[in-house]
């Protein structure tokens, strides 16, 4: 059965995570599930709640999410909130780490995504830590 606010439309993902709808998910500690349509997206995403699920909808669609700033230590996905982290169903690479980027992933699972699971496209000073990259279509 379908939760408070399915169906919803939000203008950015961001919108969707900073909504009322978000923040009572949050008090009440269950799922917040958005689905995003195939598109390229520029916004910075700030995750700061647990149970949050952002999937690529219909499943396998072409999602990409970039951000870019004059601002040093800038990640797209910045994540703060605990219990790990999943990345699945995408109709593109997991992550992908292009020049310039400094992220840190751990505590992640990544899988069945259609291109790769992590995708180094620079030489990498990040950090990686308790990584599964599991069933994805390039390893």
């Amino acid at each position: 059965m379908p939760g408070p606010g399915f169906g919803r439309t939000f203008p950015t993902i961001s919108a969707a995570l900073g909504s009322s709808l978000a923040q009572q998910a949050a008090q009440r500690g269950t799922l917040l599930a958005i689905q995003v349509s195939a598109g390229r997206y520029q916004e910075r995403l700030l995750l700061a709640q647990p149970h949050v699920t952002i999937a690529a909808h219909p499943p396998g669609a072409e999602v990409e999410v970039v951000w870019a700033t004059e601002q040093p230590y800038q990640s797209v996905v910045d994540c703060t909130a605990r219990g790990g982290c999943d990345i699945s169903g995408n109709g593109l690479d997991g992550v992908l780490v292009r020049s310039g980027a400094e992220p840190s992933i751990t505590d992640c699972i990544i899988h069945d995504n259609k291109g790769a699971g992590l995708s180094l496209q620079v030489s990498w000073p990040g950090w990686v830590g308790q990584l599964a990259v599991l069933d994805t279509s390039w390893s």
